[in-house]
């Protein structure tokens, strides 16, 4: 089953209990972009703004964390059961750990490889996930092009899937919009991000309806 997030980052940075209220009944949760100017070359929200936003939505947060100390930034989330919470392999030496960690918050754990890290990189941890977050553009700013050879990674993913019989879920993010958005769910991608897609329209509610059917 398709499941669409929009990614709070590209709304409007002024108005997001708007945005929230506005697509609330019309996905399945909210993304937000957790970067730190140091794991990536951007500075978005800390805990406190997320954990206010939180509780601005009755449905679940996916939480991206760009951010070289995901440890120490789990300890500040005070987050709903259930939130989604994605750290970046390439970000710590112990990823078995953070993903420990992230369960014991009764937290869905969700591991992220950037465009460079290779899916061989992950196996000894699917096991232990309930999402594999591939990115299809660099992580660490909105508004990028998708990379087409993110499809033929997400087709391995979901081959190794079926090879061990895992119940993770395949998590796509980044420059997904309506045109290829029919081959990201072709591929194998279940929870997808989407933000210029559906912010960057001027009836946002049609644009995440139109970008569903797309995939039907």
């Amino acid at each position: 089953m398709l499941s669409l997030y929009p990614s709070l980052i590209a709304a409007d940075q002024l108005n997001l209990k708007d945005a929230i209220s506005n697509l609330e009944k019309w996905c399945q949760g909210f993304h937000c972009d957790v970067m730190d100017n140091h794991f990536v070359p951007n500075l978005t929200w800390g805990a406190p703004t997320v954990n206010a936003l939180d509780q601005a939505t009755e449905k679940p947060l996916w939480v991206h964390l760009m951010v070289t100390n995901p440890l120490g930034m789990l300890k500040q989330l005070e987050l709903k059961p259930d939130s989604l919470l994605s750290f970046h392999f390439e970000s710590t030496r112990d990823p078995e750990e953070v993903i420990n960690r992230i369960k014991e918050k009764k937290w869905r754990s969700s591991l992220v490889l950037s465009p460079k890290t290779t899916l061989e990189a992950s196996f000894s941890l699917l096991h232990l996930l309930d999402q594999l977050l591939i990115m299809s553009v660099e992580p660490g700013a909105g508004g990028q092009a998708f990379i087409s050879d993110s499809l033929k990674k997400i087709e391995h993913l979901a081959a190794k899937r079926a090879e061990l019989n895992l119940p993770f879920t395949i998590g796509v993010d980044g420059g997904i919009n309506q045109q290829n958005i029919a081959s990201v769910c072709s591929a194998g991608g279940q929870e997808l991000v989407v933000g210029t897609a559906v912010f960057g329209q001027r009836d946002r509610i049609a644009a995440l309806e139109k970008l569903y059917k797309t995939c039907e």
